[in-house]
């Protein structure tokens, strides 16, 4: 609207309404559609989707454990080394037998270019029998 003001003319003006989610409650996106391919010769492919980029989005983290309990953190088991931070597969030659591949995803929230494992995302799993 505006209005008509002696001193100063036309006056224009606008309301607005500003609405915000708010929760105390932190939240750490996991990646998903954690699959393996299983060619056989004791190799796989695991992949998956990878999480929404975030300001804080630093890197994924693969582990590899033997068994089918899946990894409790990104240390329980062998880490494995990505081609990149936010790969969406990795290609494995474990040898034959039962594993639990955990895919977890890093955040760092205090830093302006994120470079550290501050915050972790829960683990998203898949059990593989290699042959």
């Amino acid at each position: 609207g505006s209005k008509m003001d002696e001193q100063f003319g036309y006056i224009a003006f606008r309301d607005y309404m500003f609405e915000v989610v708010l929760t105390d409650q932190r939240f750490y996106a996991a990646a998903v559609n954690i699959v393996a391919t299983i060619p056989g010769g004791g190799a796989t492919t695991v992949s998956w989707k990878n999480a929404p980029t975030r300001y804080d989005s630093y890197r994924n983290r693969l582990v590899r454990k033997a068994g089918s309990t899946a990894p409790s953190s990104p240390t329980d088991g062998t880490v494995l080394t990505l081609a990149s931070v936010f790969a969406t597969s990795y290609a494995d030659t474990p040898g034959a037998g039962t594993f639990t591949y955990g895919l977890f995803v890093s955040y760092d929230e205090t830093n302006p270019t994120p470079s550290a494992d501050q915050r972790t995302s829960p683990v998203a799993s898949r059990t593989v029998v290699v042959t």
